[in-house]
């Protein structure tokens, strides 16, 4: 066989691609939930991938007002790009993260020597749209709209594989951002049974940073396509690819050469300017003072 063919990018099938998560931390906060996510490109080296998920728990249907309310409705949007830690040749040795950076390693692939090399890592975005209405104990409720974005990180960890080929995974990861939100402040009248609002604040962005999200989730990748092939490096699946990067690289190596023996060329042009003007310097030097000699006697 070839060995192109040996080292050429898999095209994933269009069920390869496509994905669906569940948080179970939003389970326990009895709030429903379910998440889609496509990859963008049909290669295996692609990185990046886009999702829509939905949060919704609405209870609406009562006999009567009740003094606990714990409403969310939340469509949210985002995009990922994931990656696979790679250890690194002694020649990049001085490009590899140690284990102490901590920021490096969080945002970087470049390792000394990798533990975890079935962990797939992510970062991304997010941009969420809300309603809500809690209220807590009888207490004053607020109830209102909020839209949020942020960053997000996490890893994925491969856990079984059906014998369909279908794969479920573990991600756990967090989202940080900002929210902007308009509400109404209202409490429960048990006797009239119903909400008096008592105060309204306009749009404003919260004073400080809301975990929008913590990720304990189950994800579910259907074709047969399972995650720890995923998001290669093209150096490592495309030979075609390789050969041009060696080629680009091998005509900067000559143009560094070239501009090198340039440079080497010019200084010794200005190293002989000047020895030259360094020994007429000298000789006139020599003659000025023969001349002095010569006057003086």
């Amino acid at each position: 066989m070839d060995t192109k063919e040996k080292v050429k990018p898999d095209t994933l099938s269009l069920a390869d691609r496509f994905s669906l998560r569940t948080n179970m931390v939003d389970w326990l906060m009895l709030l429903p939930n379910i998440s889609a996510e496509f990859d963008l490109s049909n290669t295996n080296h692609n990185h990046w991938a886009v999702g829509l998920g939905i949060r919704y728990n609405w209870q609406t249907q009562h006999e009567y007002k009740p003094s606990f309310v714990y409403n969310l409705a939340e469509l949210r949007a985002e995009v990922r790009y994931y990656w696979h830690t790679q250890s690194v040749d002694s020649a990049k040795l001085r490009y590899a993260h140690k284990k102490r950076d901590y920021l490096g390693r969080l945002f970087s692939v470049r390792r000394f020597n990798p533990k975890h090399l079935n962990t797939t890592y992510y970062r991304g975005a997010y941009i969420t749209a809300d309603k809500y209405s809690f209220l807590l104990g009888g207490g004053t409720g607020y109830q209102g709209k909020a839209v949020s974005a942020g960053f997000l990180y996490g890893i994925v960890k491969p856990l079984y594989e059906f014998k369909g080929g279908n794969t479920l995974d573990l991600d756990l990861g967090l989202n940080v951002g900002l929210c902007m939100t308009t509400y109404d402040k209202y409490s429960h009248d048990s006797e009239s049974d119903c909400y008096p609002v008592l105060a309204h604040k306009g749009w404003h962005i919260l004073p400080f940073p809301v975990v929008s999200e913590l990720r304990f989730a189950f994800v579910y990748r259907f074709g047969s396509y399972p995650l720890t092939k995923k998001y290669r490096w093209r150096l490592d699946v495309d030979q075609e690819y390789r050969d041009i990067i060696e080629g680009k690289a091998s005509e900067l190596e000559t143009q560094r050469d070239n501009e090198r023996n340039t440079l080497r060329s010019i200084d010794e042009v200005r190293k002989a300017f000047n020895m030259y003007y360094e020994k007429a310097y000298q000789k006139r030097l020599k003659e000025n003072a023969e001349q002095e000699g010569g006057s003086g006697s």
